[in-house]
């Protein structure tokens, strides 16, 4: 049946790696609108004041829909309501708090742009040629101009548009081949566009900079089929980081760009996770992910802190998870809208806590939890917390599928691991996450 790593050593390695720790976290689930079938393709951001703003597709009656909370009080509003209009939404907010919008117009097949000035939405017609206008992604400059990287489906490209002196300015970032599904845009300090968009015949994640009137794009993951649901964002310094599906092994995967060359991590293999990815980085360098698990119908979140990555489960309701936007608040809080397929309702998502306020905790009973051999070979000893006592233990394939459960009664709890196969297994207590190679 092959062999295990024997050594207490090596097991510690491998548990510190995969650590997936959301013990101590919860999670606050709101239903912004439930009105028919409503929140496909939200985008959300913050305003000064901690309040989420979120645009979204209205299914029922084809409309762009706008919510927004004050006072603790959910707000919509139908932004256009003309044809079949409102797909592929993203969303920002200006300095006076006032949100702009790109949005695909499927009637026309059109790439559209709203925005609220004086209390009225105010509508255009961004590109029309052709059927443009899918995956928009909409950033506003430091002058508050709005630019979007979009996909031209009529030709199969990457496309982006900026407004200069009250006009609309097109190009075309690439056009060879069959490029720009998925595509998502930053800007960095200096307003320079970065994107990074799906190549469907490489089947590859790219990654484009405007520099000057010059876009340079290069391939950052061709390893099997990647790419697809990528996200984008550009830190303080400059740096891009990026989220995106590996179709091939239906695995979560991440890539930033440091000193001239990408780093890639898995995040998450656990199952069929990793679609609907979106990331954010805060103020304090902390990378923020929000994904499906497509296994379970969950939506997850992922954060990276001294060089781990962590990961936990938001909303396991339902169907949940579909079409995630993530943003962070000045305190390091995640905050995600999604839509629950199961009732066709728009959902919103706040931590109680960030990351870095129960990190120090969560690493003292990471490091307390052991396994290592015991009472001959493929039988193993889970040290674990007093804390954990009573709780639950589940043994996944790399399937999801559960093998093996059992409840933990003693702080050693003897696991009999020996007609196992050779390969890769989760052991999960709780929230708690670490993984077992056996060769």
């Amino acid at each position: 049946m092959g062999r295990w790593f024997n050594t207490i050593q090596k097991i510690g390695l491998l548990i510190g790696l995969i650590w997936s720790v959301s013990y101590a976290a919860t999670w606050t689930i709101e239903t912004p609108d439930a009105t028919g079938d409503v929140g496909l393709n939200p985008s959300i951001k913050l305003d000064a004041y901690g309040n989420p703003h979120i645009s979204y597709y209205d299914a029922t009656n084809g409309d762009l829909k706008y919510a927004y909370k004050s006072s603790g009080t959910w707000f919509i509003e139908t932004v256009d309501a003309t044809g079949n209009t409102g797909l592929y939404t993203s969303l920002e907010l200006d300095n006076n708090g006032n949100p702009h919008i790109s949005y695909y117009d499927a009637t026309n097949g059109d790439l559209k742009y709203a925005y609220k000035s004086g209390g009225s939405w105010i509508i255009e017609t961004v590109d029309a040629t052709g059927n443009v206008g899918k995956w928009s992604s909409l950033e506003l400059d430091s002058n508050g101009n709005p630019h979007i990287a979009y996909y031209d489906e009529t030709n199969y490209d990457a496309k982006y548009a900026y407004k200069s002196g009250g006009s609309w300015v097109i190009e075309v970032i690439q056009s060879n081949g069959f490029v720009g599904e998925f595509i998502s845009l930053d800007l960095d300090a200096s307003d320079v566009p970065h994107v990074v968009y799906y190549d469907l015949v490489g089947q590859d994640l790219i990654y484009a900079k405007k520099t000057g009137t010059t876009w340079t794009k290069e391939t950052v993951d061709a390893a099997g089929n990647v790419g697809r649901y990528c996200s984008i964002a550009v830190d303080a310094s400059g740096i891009p980081h990026i989220s995106y599906l590996d179709w091939t092994n239906y695995d979560l995967k991440y890539a930033v760009k440091s000193g001239g060359s990408w780093t890639i991590e898995t995040v998450d293999q656990f199952g069929d996770v990793g679609i609907y990815s979106d990331i954010e980085v805060d103020q304090y360098g902390v990378v923020h992910i929000s994904y499906r698990d497509n296994t379970n119908y969950d939506l997850k979140y992922a954060f990276k802190l001294g060089g781990s990555w962590f990961t936990e489960t938001a909303d396991a309701t339902g169907y949940a998870g579909k079409y995630t936007s993530i943003d962070i608040d000045a305190n390091g809080i995640p905050h995600i809208c999604y839509y629950e397929e199961g009732n066709g309702d728009l959902k919103y998502a706040f931590r109680n806590t960030p990351p870095s306020q129960v990190y120090d905790d969560e690493t003292h009973h990471m490091n307390s939890m052991r396994v290592y051999p015991s009472l001959g070979t493929g039988i193993f000893a889970l040290e674990i917390p007093k804390n954990l006592l009573g709780m639950v233990y589940r043994i996944y394939n790399v399937n999801g599928q559960c093998i093996d459960t059992g409840t933990v009664k003693s702080t050693t709890t003897h696991l009999d691991l020996r007609l196992l196969r050779s390969g890769e297994y989760i052991i999960k207590i709780g929230n708690w996450n670490a993984k077992l190679i056996k060769f």
